[in-house]
């Protein structure tokens, strides 16, 4: 009994007798097969060549190929699918070297002239599940071939680098030239061509910081030893040098042995996140102190105000030449230490009043240049290079000194051996964001040095209040502290870039005013003063009444006095002189000194108002930042500032 064929299939018969060819035709038909018949080698290869059928049965002989069939059955092996066809070749000459050739040429299997109708019953059962077989395996290449081009949408769509390592179990899955491959994106993020980045482990290892390599190189150890997962964060270095940030991540698969073969993962650049992250952090820092300081200031600022009030009219009193008055200076300029640091303080708090005007930069760095000369030494070589199309920024005048003459200084102490300072100036404008300052129009100041520059660590911790690399009493590190408070309470930023060796450039961020704004303050028209001028001081604290009393008194100004608000109003019921100035606390108990001017205004629209505090208030700034028309003096302050600033609110000129 023949063997059972179970499915239909196309079947190719090439054979130039027609007797052979109707008895294979008609032995395939019984079974129900789809017989297709050639009679010559080249009739068959113009069909194989377009379409092939999964049984091919060919004679040995053939016209038109060099005399036999071998030919046609090679050069249809060589087709694309010609390896999925099943071919026999029939043959009269049933010898070993004769049936060698055969295969050799590609064929499957032989049929014996004459064909015996039981030998081909099972020839094509064999066939058949061949045939089974190899469209198996058509259909899951095909599924293979369209997985492959989902993953390769994948990766190509992926904003993320992926990386596949394979271990041979037993070997160290740490050794240098590990096998990896790394997906373009992986190059890519660390800015290498696909032929520049060798693909073994050594090439992401030259990559990571020396500060990070261990670390990252145990948690991978720790994770293929089934401890953890394995996710960390780092610093790489990129082809062209900067450092970034990323996250590598990454999945061991073990055997049954629990021996690792594959690691695979992910990288990822978070330079954008870790940036934000630590601006957030530096911003809560900066806030606690700020508050901090913002309690101490107030009373730290009433006693300097005495004490440089007190010392500096002594001084008047006493012979230059005498012990006492160098004594007295002593006192005096410690006070003065002391207001510069309180002023600190309260910059990098946020907490400084902030006088704003159109202020051009590259005009303010020019009229600096001799002063930042003679703060370099002959040893630093300054180089500015100012952008003509700059333009303006809002911004108060005495606090952008304060930044530069911080910035150099900072500079010239990285570089004691002598160097270069190079200040640039530019007009940028940020789109992206995620950047130090929102997108918008900015006019960028760049300080670079070629000093020792600064690794990670000190780099997280520079802007840190008291924070300082000099030795012991050298240095308070408050300058950049400083800076940094100054910077944000104008809206602006301050970003660094910096490596041991290779120097430092702190980069300013301002921002630019598309158009000239004409900035003015309210003018409030008010009646001359008089030739004495009257004024009313209502402060709280007595010693620093007392001592701003005598200051104005010395000046030939009339002084009537107030320790609150209630009082002052008393004062001013039972006076016959008409008062010319307010020269008022801004923060008391009960009536403060906004609302007490409120009330004065009222009933004398011509007076004019000086606040004076320890910490400014709300009640005439926002968020740091005077309101229009309103004159303020900040504590402590020294008599000659009061002075001035008196004279100025009542429009006096200055003494000749």
């Amino acid at each position: 009994m023949y063997p059972s064929v179970r499915e239909a299939m196309n079947v190719f018969v090439v054979d130039n007798d027609p007797r052979i060819s109707r008895q294979i035709d008609q032995a395939l038909q019984k079974y129900g097969h789809e017989v297709t018949v050639f009679q010559d080698a080249e009739s068959a290869w113009g069909v194989c060549r377009n379409r092939l059928a999964p049984l091919i049965v060919l004679d040995r002989d053939l016209p038109g190929m060099g005399a036999d069939g071998l030919d046609l059955c090679r050069r249809i092996r060589q087709l694309p699918q010609g390896d999925l066809s099943v071919i026999l070749v029939m043959t009269a000459r049933n010898q070993p070297q004769e049936l060698a050739m055969i295969l050799d040429a590609g064929a499957n299997d032989y049929l014996i002239k004459p064909i015996d109708q039981a030998v081909l019953a099972l020839r094509l059962a064999v066939v058949e599940r061949v045939a089974a077989g190899h469209q198996a395996r058509k259909q899951a290449e095909a599924q293979l071939a369209e997985r492959r081009e989902a993953f390769d949408l994948a990766v190509q769509g992926s904003r993320d680098g992926l990386w596949d390592a394979k271990v041979i179990p037993g070997e160290r899955w740490y050794d240098p030239q590990t096998p990896v491959w790394y997906s373009p994106r992986f190059k890519e993020l660390l800015g290498f061509e696909e032929q520049e980045f060798e693909n073994v482990l050594r090439s992401v290892t030259l990559c990571l910081l020396p500060e990070d390599r261990d670390r990252v190189m145990d948690g991978l150890r720790r994770h293929i030893e089934r401890e953890m997962p394995f996710d960390e964060e780092c610093r790489m270095r990129t082809k062209l040098g900067p450092v970034r940030w990323f996250d590598l991540r990454g999945q061991a698969v073990w055997n049954e042995k629990g021996e690792v073969v594959r690691i695979a993962g992910s990288l990822r650049d978070v330079t954008e996140r870790k940036s934000i992250e630590a601006q957030a952090r530096q911003t809560q820092k900066m806030e606690a102190v700020g508050r901090l300081a913002g309690t101490l200031a107030a009373d730290f600022n009433n006693l300097l105000t005495v004490i440089a009030g007190h010392s500096a009219m002594l001084m008047e009193d006493l012979d230059r030449t005498g012990p006492r008055w160098a004594s007295v200076n002593e006192i005096k300029e410690a006070g003065e230490r002391a207001v510069a640091l309180t002023k600190r303080l309260l910059a990098f708090g946020n907490n400084q009043v902030t006088q704003p005007h159109e202020l051009d930069l590259n005009a303010l760095l020019t009229r600096l240049t001799p002063k930042l000369k003679g703060l370099l030494g002959e040893q630093v070589r300054l180089v500015m290079t100012l952008a003509e199309d700059l333009g303006l920024v809002k911004a108060d005048p005495a606090q952008m000194e304060q930044v530069i003459l911080s910035l150099v200084t900072n500079a010239r102490d990285a570089m004691p051996q002598g160097g270069k300072l190079s200040l640039q100036t530019a007009r940028v404008r940020v789109e992206e964001t995620g950047h130090a300052v929102p997108p918008g129009s900015y006019a960028v100041l760049s300080v670079f040095d070629t000093g020792f520059g600064m690794d990670a660590e000190t780099q997280a911790r520079c802007f840190e209040p008291f924070f300082t690399t000099k030795p012991f009493g050298e240095g308070q590190g408050l300058g950049l502290t400083t800076v940094y408070g100054v910077l944000t309470q104008h809206q602006g930023a301050i970003t660094m870039s910096s490596e041991p060796g290779q120097g430092t450039v702190f980069t300013v961020y301002l921002p630019s005013l598309l158009t000239p704004v004409a900035l003015s303050r309210l003018r409030r028209t008010a009646a001359a003063p008089s030739v004495s001028p009257t004024i009313l001081l209502v402060e709280d604290e007595e010693a620093i009444r007392g001592v701003a009393r005598r200051i104005l008194e010395q000046q030939g100004y009339s002084v009537l006095v107030a320790s609150n608000g209630a009082e002052a109003l008393r004062v001013l019921e039972q006076s016959t002189e008409p008062v010319d100035l307010l020269l008022t606390d801004l923060v008391m108990p009960g009536m403060s000194g906004r609302e007490l001017a409120q009330r004065l205004a009222a009933a004398n629209s011509s007076i004019k108002v000086l606040y004076i505090s320890g910490y400014p208030a709300d009640g005439i700034t926002h968020h740091g930042v005077l309101e229009s028309g309103m004159a303020f003096l900040a504590k402590p302050f020294t008599p000659a500032l009061l002075i001035e600033k008196v004279r100025e609110v009542l429009g006096m000129p200055a003494p000749a």
